[in-house]
């Protein structure tokens, strides 16, 4: 080859049926020429522009001054970030293309660009960089894990997420917030939704929950990010029971009390609303032992009980309430009722 003659190289695979696709032109030359001229600054296509990519066109040099281009080198920088980093180093584009999809940008962030071109001699002189484009806005793509649901207090809840310390690699987070979705399993209920902002400790309080009827009922749980554009991943469901509170606005409607014998007492009552995560509490005592009172409880789902082992021929004063772990309801007082002689039974 003459040593000042550019020439030009195409390859192709060849086979008895013919020539496949061919190479990309390569123009080499024997002359010994310098590194690459600074290329022109590199073009965003506006309509290609979203939350996470953008295309990115510049213009071939002509190479007939300095060796051929072998790659084109890209680089990025954040605004408020004073640090250029290279793109994609690993699949640096061929130098002879002149368009580009840049991935995996940060949505809602603003992004300026330069290149570089080299070839066999050296790596040339960036160009000068586009304007800040901002990417779009996207709707979250991080997945919130609850590590637990605090239910100490009585119609409330604390949700305690794991921490994490970004959202979405999102730059501006001012409109992001942490989405509740809450159900009782034992119904197809619309979930009860409702948004918080979130805090420093990745928590979530949730009150006024005894509003539900279904409060005794298993609930499910979801925590998904949220922002103007939409929903991101659910978290996987929790479930959890709602502690119910003391039982102060549910009285016994109705109390009988019977005497069976000389050391039995047969006592019936009545209530409306059946709530799984009570009890009944029954005391009585004898009028002529004021000092000491017995009760025993017995289990939401009675209505009816029978006090043995009393004394005979004696006056009782009987009461009976419901109750929870939280606290006591009203209680209702039956009638003075008094026990047959001994050996008498009705």
């Amino acid at each position: 080859l003459e040593k000042t003659t550019p020439y030009t190289f195409i390859l192709c695979a060849k086979t008895r049926i013919g020539c496949g696709e061919t190479s990309i032109n390569r123009l080499l030359t024997m002359e010994k020429r310098d590194r690459p001229a600074a290329p022109y600054p590199p073009t965003i296509i506006e309509s290609s522009i979203n939350s996470t990519s953008l295309i990115l066109t510049w213009r071939k040099d002509s190479d007939f001054n300095y060796a051929p281009i072998r790659y084109t080198l890209i680089e990025y920088e954040e605004e408020h970030i004073t640090l250029w980093k290279s793109y994609d180093l690993i699949n640096k584009p061929d130098g002879q293309i002149t368009k580009l999809l840049i991935r995996n940008l940060k949505p809602n962030t603003k992004y300026r660009f330069r290149l570089a071109s080299q070839n066999d001699m050296g790596i040339s002189d960036y160009s000068r960089a586009t304007n800040y484009v901002r990417t779009k806005e996207s709707v979250p793509l991080f997945q919130p894990t609850i590590d637990y649901i605090s239910t100490n207090q009585p119609c409330q809840i604390d949700i305690y997420l794991k921490d994490f310390d970004s959202i979405d690699n999102n730059n501006n987070n001012n409109n992001t917030r942490l989405k509740v979705l809450m159900k009782s399993i034992s119904n197809e209920q619309i979930f009860q939704k409702s948004y918080h902002s979130i805090n420093e400790n990745y928590s979530i309080h949730l009150n006024n929950l005894c509003k539900d009827s279904n409060m005794n009922d298993t609930h499910v749980l979801y925590v998904c990010l949220s922002n103007t554009i939409g929903d991101g991943p659910l978290s996987f469901a929790y479930y959890f029971h709602i502690q119910s509170p003391a039982p102060t606005h549910i009285s016994i409607n109705s109390l009988n009390v019977n005497v069976l014998s000389s050391t039995e007492i047969l006592i019936q009552w009545n209530i409306n609303q059946i709530l799984p995560s009570t009890s009944y509490r029954i005391r009585w005592i004898a009028a002529n032992e004021t000092n000491k009172e017995k009760s025993l409880i017995t289990s939401y789902n009675e209505s009816n009980i029978i006090l043995d082992n009393l004394m005979p021929f004696t006056i009782y004063k009987i009461m009976i309430n419901i109750f929870n772990i939280n606290g006591d309801g009203p209680i209702r007082e039956a009638d003075l009722v008094q026990t047959h002689e001994d050996g008498m039974n009705i």
